[in-house]
Order: structure tokens, then C-alpha cells, then sequence
């Protein structure tokens, strides 16, 4: 008889609120440290500091398979005719992360692109945005939409 074992995350670990990472707790039934995380979080990476202002993230390696190409085809269309700000916190192909390079500098303030992996950070932007976008091509059983559903942002999986 063969079982499979899924992936599951530390719902100890991911838990806002007991999370040492973040930079005030919060609940399901009380959602006020979500903007104290989004404020600070905006302020850390230099974005326009308004809780009130949507905040799309992605924590995800920079690879073909994750959807990336995408977010290329969609994202300047979407920073020009929206109010939201973007967060990308990943590395991987140069094609991508000179895309998210460009994108930051087209859109200070909204758009901020952080390279590399950094677990401390990852926490912080899944407190603070408010949709966690996972357009993945093949994800037979990503651990991040299940992070996104225990910290509260919206997740948006293709």
C-alpha cells in the first residue's frame, strides 16, 4: 500500500498573531496590525505610505514555470490603470528580474522588486499585502497560496 504526503506549512510559524517577524499582530477577527504591517512594510521598501492603497504581492522564484510571463504581459497595464502597489520578493532568471528592475523604476513608490530571498521579509509582505497573486503554470502543491491563506491576503491563483 503506497500513501502520499502532502505539503502542508508551520500554521505555528505563519501565524500573525504570534508572528516575531511581524511588526504588529492580528487576527481574523481583528485586522487592525494588517496596517500597521502594510505602513511599515511601505515605508522598509520605500513605497508611498497609505494603508488604504490595495497591495499586490508575489514571493516566488523568478522561473518560466511560475507564471511570470504573465505578470510581464499584464503588470503595466495594470500599475497604469490602478491605484495598487506591487511587491515581488524572489530571485531566478536574469529576462525576469531585469523586467521587475525596469517596472520599479518606472513606477516609484508602487512598485518595489526585491531580489533574493530573505524568510524575515517574506513574513512581512505576506502580513501586509492584501492580494497574493500565484499565477504558476504547474503547482502541484505550492506551499505559498496556503501561507497567503493563513496570513489573510486574498490568494489569486491561475
Amino acid at each position: 500500500k503506497l500513501s502520499g504526503i502532502l505539503n502542508g506549512i508551520d500554521t505555528v510559524v505563519y501565524n500573525p498573531e504570534t508572528d516575531p517577524e511581524l511588526y504588529a499582530p492580528y487576527t481574523a477577527d481583528d485586522l487592525s496590525g494588517k496596517a500597521k504591517n502594510k505602513e511599515e512594510l511601505q515605508q522598509r521598501l520605500h513605497l508611498t505610505k497609505n494603508a488604504q492603497l490595495p497591495m499586490i504581492a508575489m514571493v516566488t522564484r523568478m522561473v518560466p514555470h511560475k507564471g511570470l510571463d504573465l505578470v510581464k504581459e499584464a503588470l503595466d497595464s495594470i500599475m497604469r490603470n490602478s491605484g495598487v502597489q506591487f511587491v515581488i520578493l524572489g530571485s531566478g532568471d536574469w529576462e525576469y528580474e531585469s523586467f521587475f528592475k525596469e517596472m520599479q523604476s518606472r513606477y516609484p513608490g508602487r512598485l518595489c522588486a526585491c531580489f533574493g530571498f530573505v524568510p524575515e521579509l517574506s513574513h512581512k509582505i505576506y502580513a501586509a499585502s492584501d492580494i497574493y497573486l500565484m499565477p504558476s503554470k504547474s503547482e502541484p502543491c505550492g506551499l505559498s497560496q496556503m501561507i497567503a491563506c493563513a496570513t489573510a491576503p486574498l490568494p489569486v491563483v491561475a
